[in-house]
């Protein structure tokens, strides 16, 4: 559980000095211990996320 700890307190690092640096974590590999290497991307650049889904639940067809 470490490891995961260390990984969420190293991407909330790299977060926040995106934002600051107005750009957003194009990629971002924590698997390396030091100076993990990322890649940025302006903010006005990045592609909007995808619309919410309004029906979450999946419908089941009914065999007749």
């Amino acid at each position: 559980m470490q490891k995961l700890d260390w990984q969420l307190r190293c991407w909330r690092e790299a977060q926040d000095k995106a934002l600051r640096a107005g750009k957003v974590i194009a990629t971002l590999d924590l698997s390396v211990p030091n100076n993990s290497p990322a890649t940025w991307i302006e903010a006005s650049a990045a592609p909007a996320g995808s619309p919410k889904n309004r029906n979450l639940q999946r419908t089941r067809k009914k065999n007749v």
